[in-house]
């Protein structure tokens, strides 16, 4: 026997999937564990969505990351350090938050 806590929201949007399925939410966890045992893994690649993540600075400047919206400021800051413009480069952690201090003063 399997208990499990699951968020309402998620379990009622699920169950209504497996309904759509035919099936019930007690077949559709045997149906995954015996695909589990068959595969010796996941059924299914697991991965991080698009919308959620872009590998690196670059496809984000890029606008490879579809469905990630970034407005035309942040844009031009992430292109200008992708550049290597407007960096700071610090010796020590010290000299960092001091920068920091004197930035926050202004």
């Amino acid at each position: 026997m399997i208990h499990a806590r699951i968020e309402p929201d998620l379990k009622s949007d699920v169950e209504g999937v497996f309904h759509n399925l035919g099936l019930t939410t007690t077949e559709a966890i045997k149906l995954f564990f015996r695909q589990v045992q068959m595969r010796k893994g996941l059924p299914f690649a697991v991965a991080i969505p698009e919308a959620y993540y872009c590998a690196n600075q670059a496809d984000v400047s890029a606008g490879l990351c579809r469905n990630l919206e970034v407005n035309q400021e942040t844009k031009e800051a992430l292109e200008a350090t992708d550049r290597g413009e407007g960096l700071a480069v610090f010796e020590t952690t010290e000299s960092f938050f001091a920068h920091l201090d004197s930035e926050c003063e202004k």
